[in-house]
């Protein structure tokens, strides 16, 4: 069958030993709550990614700030006092997404209001500061040094409440890489899972109904549906899954059941 027939899924060893007993299934439909498996590449890539993306957050905060006449200095003097929003959240990007964002607005509109004499936003001094070691420096010091300045915990807030919200969908939802992302996902996911003892599981498309593009990753569909362990097959030799002649051949596969 051709590779186009086919999408893909990375996962640990012991993780597609328990897919083995039950198929493919949310952890929504397994324990009945929106969290995703512990050894599974969302959580450890979260891991990974979380600490750049506050990072990047701040910066964007604070050289908007600065690109509008802001000191440096003024920015570290103005400290603000930050009470942490609440937000019950419903697992949607179209739902929780917006919501979250209309409260980053506000707080930001809630410090500029500690700021004197705040001017025009200025284009050339924005992409400027992008470049500039003295703002990455001093991202590091609110993140570090003076967590507790209202800039620095907004950024954490909200990239901790938008990574709950792709978490709470990823655990209702069951993951597969596109054909054509297949290589690009699979180096990717990889090293998320950070282990030898990967495998690669493969589902026809016709045993895969109810697929939705996946909003936070181009590559990937998802399906709320279960996926039974019959119409799932696995590879365990995988070091030249990215040739496609090697991953379409039938003979480099073998039906989940056999997996030991």
């Amino acid at each position: 069958m051709k590779d186009a027939d086919w999408f893909y899924h990375l996962t640990r060893k012991q993780v597609a030993l328990i897919i083995k007993q039950g198929g493919m299934t949310s952890a929504v439909h397994r324990i009945g709550r929106a969290v995703p498996h512990p050894f599974g590449a969302f959580v450890q890539n979260r891991k990974k990614k979380e600490a750049s993306e506050y990072q990047q957050k701040l910066k964007g905060y604070l050289i908007d700030l600065m690109a509008r006449g802001c000191s440096e200095g003024t920015l570290r003097r103005t400290r603000g006092v930050y009470v942490p929003f609440t937000l019950v959240l419903r697992g949607s990007n179209e739902d929780d997404v917006p919501r979250v964002d209309q409260l980053e607005a506000q707080y930001l509109n809630q410090y500029k209001r500690l700021l004197p004499n705040l001017g025009q936003f200025d284009r050339p001094t924005f992409n400027k500061l992008k470049k500039d070691v003295l703002v990455d420096e001093l991202v590091n010091d609110l993140l570090v040094r003076d967590k507790n300045h209202f800039l620095a915990r907004l950024a954490v807030q909200y990239v901790t409440y938008r990574n709950n919200i792709e978490e709470m969908i990823t655990a209702s939802h069951v993951y597969f890489l596109r054909p054509g992302c297949a290589v690009d996902g699979y180096n990717d996911y990889k090293k998320h899972l950070d282990s030898n003892q990967i495998v690669v599981l493969r589902v026809h498309k016709d045993n895969l109904p109810g697929l939705v593009d996946d909003d936070s990753d181009y590559r990937a569909v998802m399906t709320e549906r279960i996926v039974p362990a019959n119409v799932i097959e696995v590879m365990q030799n995988h070091d030249n899954f990215t040739n496609e002649d090697y991953r379409s051949n039938a003979q480099n596969w073998q039906p989940l059941a056999n997996l030991q």
